[in-house]
């Protein structure tokens, strides 16, 4: 493949849900590192330099390593991104969030590790639950994103039903007004 590939390469790594993170697996932020570096190091040694290699931590939350703890550095590293979302009221522990609300601080705290690199937002999506999905889509997508958040340069939605898993349906067809209201914003200048 000569085209560009991203690679996530052990994401979410400060999410404890996860069997890879960094807590989970019982290493450290320099066990996290170093294996990033090692993994960089063979894909450049095998001759695979279409790699766009993405740092890609969940959202922020309190207890979680800092973002600046876990960065194997701007040498191995060609994109940051963010995975998060908006649970709205779907949990016991969530409220509803508008993408700043759920963005800002982990977006903060990427530009402070490396200001130059351009941001992905690398999963994000919002449930039903505790407000309206498709105004929160017109909101992120039309104004949000451009005008609050300029170094983000692409996002990927996150696009399933985890009803049965979660308690949450993250599918942008969830209802007709959602879907509606998703295409005009993507559509959008």
């Amino acid at each position: 493949i000569k085209e560009p590939f991203f690679l996530l390469f052990a994401w979410e790594m400060n999410n404890r849900d996860l069997a890879w993170s960094i807590e989970t697996s019982g290493s450290t932020t320099e066990d996290f590192k170093n294996a990033w570096r090692h993994m960089h190091d063979i894909f450049e040694e095998e001759g695979a330099g279409n790699i766009d290699w993405v740092f890609a931590p969940n959202t922020f939350a309190n207890g979680s390593p800092a973002y600046v703890d876990m960065y194997p550095g701007d040498a191995y590293v060609d994109w940051t991104a963010i995975d998060g979302y908006n649970w709205g009221t779907s949990q016991s522990w969530s409220q509803w969030s508008s993408f700043s609300g759920t963005f800002t601080t982990s977006y903060r705290h990427l530009l402070s590790i490396a200001p130059s690199k351009p941001i992905m937002i690398s999963e994000f999506n919002t449930t039903d639950q505790g407000g309206n999905k498709a105004d929160w889509y017109k909101e992120a997508l039309t104004k949000e994103i451009p005008y609050n958040f300029p170094q983000i340069k692409a996002i990927v939605i996150y696009n399933e039903d985890r009803t049965a898993q979660e308690n949450v349906n993250w599918k942008v067809n969830a209802s007709l007004e959602s879907l509606k209201a998703f295409k005009e914003a993507i559509n959008t200048k």
